[in-house]
């Protein structure tokens, strides 16, 4: 029984020493751990330990890398983990991970393709064509352009007999007959309509056509070729329906009559006639324009003061262009 008593007096002593020893030396231990990684990552550990000499040691690690690309991402993790004890402190470990990621997208750009336009359809027959130029005459008369002019004229192989020897008879003859050069400018709006007429010319009056479309695709260049005729009057020809810019028989013989020649009558026929023209594609507008006209003249008994032949003749080329369309 006394040994039983004793056991439990030893026991009570000794947990009464443990009590007041721990109470002395206020025992505690801290073991803090951090722990964070990133990529661009910081990495930290940290220990410290307290010893019964309040002196404190501190190891510290520090990492920091960093990288960085095209793509951005950022993805972040935290994990905390608690650890607590009757005889520690808590114990807290923290662990992050960052990336960052960046991510470029270059913009595509796809030009748009333009459809080029389609060829305008060319004129081929001859109706077309002679079509295609009496509407740019009716143009011009409406629009009144102004233009420039130029009309040369040559007598060629004048036969006259014993008239030839005479001067001044060849000039009258060449002057009535238009033989030389003029320059004309016509103001925009001063369009007489005697020069450059409203056609009204005929498939039928026609020998030849052709149409050709310009490389650059703006311009109709066209040819028209006259059947050749016998009677060159303006009021009834082929020709005196495209211009009025020659002398017919009638006025031919009149201009002789004036420089003091007589003749009995005048036969005046075409050996060739060419039209010749630039026409605007949308708007139908001359650009440029010309008549070639060559004619045969023959004088049945010419008489000058006392001196007569029985006949004469000569042949007259005229050429007139007409250019710098102003509309």
């Amino acid at each position: 029984m006394i040994k039983k008593i004793l056991a439990v007096l030893i026991c009570a002593v000794l947990v009464f020493s443990f009590a007041a020893c721990n109470k002395d030396n206020g025992g505690e231990t801290t073991a803090p751990s951090t722990s964070e990684t990133s990529s661009g990552t910081v990495t930290e550990t940290e220990t410290q330990t307290e010893t019964d000499t309040g002196a404190p040691v501190s190891t510290e690690t520090t990492a920091e890398p960093t990288t960085e690309t095209t793509t951005e991402t950022t993805t972040e993790t935290t994990t905390e983990t608690t650890t607590e004890s009757t005889t520690a402190k808590p114990t807290t470990t923290k662990a992050t991970t960052k990336a960052t990621t960046k991510a470029t997208t270059k913009a595509t750009t796809t030009k748009a393709t333009t459809t080029a336009k389609p060829k305008p359809k060319v004129p081929s027959s001859k109706a077309e064509i002679v079509a295609l130029y009496n509407a740019a005459t009716s143009r011009a008369a409406s629009a009144k352009p102004g233009y420039t002019k130029k009309r040369v004229t040559q007598l060629n192989n004048l036969q006259m007999g014993a008239l030839s020897r005479l001067d001044v008879v060849r000039e009258a003859v060449g002057d009535f007959m238009g033989e030389g050069t003029t320059n004309t400018t016509v103001s925009k709006g001063k369009f007489n309509g005697k020069d450059l007429k409203v056609s009204t010319l005929k498939e039928s009056e026609v020998q030849s056509a052709t149409c050709t479309l310009s490389p650059d695709g703006k311009y109709y260049d066209i040819t028209i070729t006259l059947k050749n005729e016998t009677n060159l009057s303006k009021k009834s020809s082929a020709i005196g329906k495209i211009t009025d810019d020659y002398k017919d028989a009638e006025e031919m013989k009149n201009g002789m009559a004036e420089g003091g020649a007589g003749v009995d009558s005048i036969d005046l026929k075409s050996t060739s006639v060419v039209i010749k023209a630039k026409i605007n594609v949308e708007n139908k507008n001359f650009s440029s324009l010309s008549h070639t006209l060559k004619m045969a003249a023959t004088f049945h008994n010419v008489k000058y003061s006392i001196v007569k032949v029985s006949s004469a003749s000569g042949e007259l080329v005229t050429q007139v262009d007409y250019t710098g369309f102003k509309y």
